[in-house]
């Protein structure tokens, strides 16, 4: 899949299912994570994770994740790889909380790179 289908294809599922976000936060998301992943394959890779983890969120969102505190009282991570095969450390997060029947996104994103999707998420 090419870089443009892909990011499309997130876009798509984040519009189908209950899940609250700002447009400007994921486009912001989406372009931090290709800085992160400069490689196309690596890059498709990372979107699709990213769009399977919000389906798995969605399923328990209450209980799904670690809780996280401090600025981020009331919300929850998931932290997972962008390639599947992987046996590295989990690469990406997803930063959420529960809605009446769904979930809203708060940021998702590389560990890391090029800053924390903690500190990007921080600001919204």
């Amino acid at each position: 899949m090419t870089p443009g289908k892909s990011i499309h294809a997130l876009i798509d599922l984040i519009a189908r299912l209950p899940i609250q976000v700002v447009p400007e936060n994921v486009e912001d998301d989406i372009q931090s994570l290709r800085v992160a992943y400069s490689d196309d394959d690596h890059f498709c890779q990372a979107l699709t994770a990213i769009g399977h983890e919000i389906i798995v969120a969605l399923r328990d969102p209450q209980q799904y994740g670690k809780a996280l505190g401090h600025a981020y009282e009331g919300w929850r991570r998931s932290k997972f790889q962008s390639e599947k095969e992987s046996k590295r450390e989990a690469d990406l997060r997803l930063i959420f909380r529960a809605t009446s029947g769904g979930i809203e996104v708060r940021a998702f994103g590389h560990r890391r790179l090029p800053n924390t999707v903690y500190f990007r998420g921080r600001k919204r």
